[in-house]
């Protein structure tokens, strides 16, 4: 009996190790079934999750290592559980299908490519056929190789198993002709494939149904058949996607509501009402973290350096609660602020309820004349289009000021209210949004603000989005009042977006931004998520759905950006005072 598996379940269950609800789960699932699993034809075997155990600290010695791999205390309940359950009408295995979520860099991989070798050579199966599949031929081999490794650096491994190419591996095989080979969605496939045994790694990638098909249905003819996916938390939380529907159905069993007896989850991940903040519960994705000395993987300082990243880079939030933490995120992104994030810089105490107009109005009074930088975003036919502008502070000690203009088509705003159920009609009731007559924004309005605005405040510069802006410019030259600011075009590119859409979340989470509560602006605000590149990691502004619109956000990006220029910063002047003598 492995006593560090029944050691972790029974600290984990003791509360004695923090540990997320569906692990919690998995163990009481566990030992419940030890009571009751012979009713439903099942029996546990500890010595078979013993001797599985026993062979990876035997014999698989990872490739950036000279020792056999030493397992953690998660790894050994994982194996524990899932090759120790049996069925007694034959004495096969219990489960067909495991499902292990955690947060990256926990060993996936090597515990992957080590059952690879021991499904090979030590299952007793003769001519078994053993899979690494991905969603990209390229992530498939990151198992394969890893287990090529294996079977290089020991050499009761390599004696049994021979390698089909050597300086690029397609295959490794035995003598009694079982076989460990790549598939992936983007190399040919063989739907007539037996398995015995597969890796699906990173099921979050996966983009179709194929590779699972061919994998679920492939194993029919095998006595005991197990695919086991390693995945790290997903973009496509409430989605359709392979991934969220096997993490749903996974769920579902070990909270009882489905009972199936082939199936084994285990999902290390952070209950909903944790504070991801807490770096108590950091461990419950990532229970490869501890102290290295005693062969965890990495330490809770490692862990904490990532999260202090997002402090100085706010956008990186995302990628630090999927990667780190394991939390599944929607389909395009989380929202760029929590809630109450943006409320925290408004104006007055919100106890009180302050009146949005009545703030903007003394706004208006207190700003005028004083330096500032807009930016323009404007609609291509039924969004709202927007206009901000930013107050950089003039003495230390200020915060930066804020004022925005909105404009929207008037046809079909009851009908647009209806659908999207946004209330523009009171918006524009109350001042905060100008209809403008017909189906598209009349940029006649926007040009007579910009004039108006310049004459009220001394508005320094402005970027704009080229993309629909050019006749709102042309008009705005037309006219007899000359607009003395220069407005420079600003594609919305990720090279240009990242550094201002940082430095907005830097300074609302500081809260260095002071604004008036504009509704308009508050809900465009809550609508805001990032778009990240992949391979730089840099962002932009993005929504999740075309009713949600963002353009007084993104407006705000580019005042900042116009503001955070060269050579339009405005420095604070610092207080002095003047000493005399009596």
């Amino acid at each position: 009996m492995s006593t560090i598996a029944e050691q972790y379940i029974d600290d984990v269950l003791n509360n004695h190790i923090a540990a997320g609800p569906w692990i919690v789960k998995a163990f009481q699932r566990h030992r419940r079934d030890l009571e009751t699993g012979k009713d439903r034809g099942l029996y546990f075997d500890p010595a078979a999750g013993d001797f599985v155990i026993e062979f990876i600290q035997g014999f698989c010695i990872p490739s950036e290592r000279t020792e056999s791999l030493c397992l953690l205390p998660w790894q050994h309940a994982l194996i524990y559980i899932l090759y120790g359950w049996k069925r007694l009408k034959d004495n096969s295995r219990r489960f067909r299908w495991s499902y292990c979520e955690i947060a990256k860099k926990n060993g996936k991989t090597a515990l992957g490519a080590a059952l690879c070798n021991y499904h090979l050579v030590a299952d007793g199966e003769i001519s078994a056929r053993c899979f690494c599949t991905a969603n990209t031929g390229k992530q498939a081999r990151k198992c394969f190789e890893e287990a090529c490794a294996m079977r290089n650096n020991h050499p009761e491994l390599k004696a049994l198993i021979k390698q089909s190419g050597q300086d690029h591996p397609i295959a490794l095989h035995t003598t009694n002709l079982s076989r460990l080979s790549c598939m992936s969605r983007d190399s040919a496939q063989e739907d007539g494939a037996l398995v015995s045994f597969a890796i699906l790694d990173e099921i979050h990638e996966y983009t179709n149904r194929k590779i699972w098909s061919i994998l679920r249905y492939g194993g029919r003819t095998r006595s005991q058949p197990l695919l086991f996916g390693i995945t790290t938390a997903g973009a496509s939380a409430g989605g359709t996607s392979i991934c969220w529907s096997e993490r749903t159905y996974c769920t579902k069993v070990l909270d009882g509501f489905i009972e199936d007896d082939e199936c084994a989850p285990f999902i290390f991940c952070m209950d909903d009402k944790d504070d991801w903040r807490d770096e108590k519960n950091w461990v419950k994705s990532n229970p490869s973290m501890g102290d290295t000395s005693k062969g965890y993987l990495f330490d809770l300082d490692t862990i904490r350096k990532e999260f202090e990243k997002t402090e100085g880079q706010p956008t990186l939030r995302g990628e630090f609660l999927r990667y780190c933490l394991n939390k599944w995120s929607s389909e395009s992104a989380e929202p760029a602020l929590e809630p109450g994030a943006w409320d925290a810089c408004g104006r007055g105490d919100p106890d009180t309820y302050p009146d949005p107009k009545r703030l903007r109005k003394e706004s208006i009074e207190e700003l005028k004349g004083r330096p500032c930088f807009a930016g323009v975003d404007l609609a291509p036919k039924i969004d709202t289009s927007a206009l901000v502008l930013v107050f950089p502070p003039l003495k230390v000690g200020e915060k930066w000021r804020i004022l925005e203009w909105f404009w929207c088509p008037a046809d079909n705003v009851a009908d647009r209210v209806k659908r999207d159920r946004v209330p523009y009609d009171v918006w524009s009731r109350d001042g905060f949004i100008t209809l403008t007559p017909g189906n598209t924004t009349d940029v006649r309005f926007i040009s007579d603000t910009l004039i108006e605005i310049s004459k009220l405040f001394d508005l320094k510069e402005g970027y704009f989005d080229p993309a629909y802006s050019d006749e709102l410019f042309r008009m705005v030259g037309e006219t007899d009042a000359k607009l003395h600011a220069k407005f420079v075009s600003f594609k919305q590119w990720f090279l240009q977006m990242n550094s201002p859409c940082n430095e907005l979340m830097r300074k609302i989470l500081r809260l260095e931004f002071s604004h008036d509560r504009n509704p308009v602006m508050r809900w465009q605000m809550a609508n805001l998520r990032w778009s990240t590149q992949k391979g730089t990691g840099f962002v932009r502004p993005n929504r999740d759905k075309p009713r949600e619109k963002i353009d007084g956000a993104v407006s705000l990006i580019m005042a900042l950006a116009c503001a955070s220029s060269p050579d339009n910063i405005v420095k604070p002047k610092k207080p002095f005072f003047v000493v005399t003598s009596e």
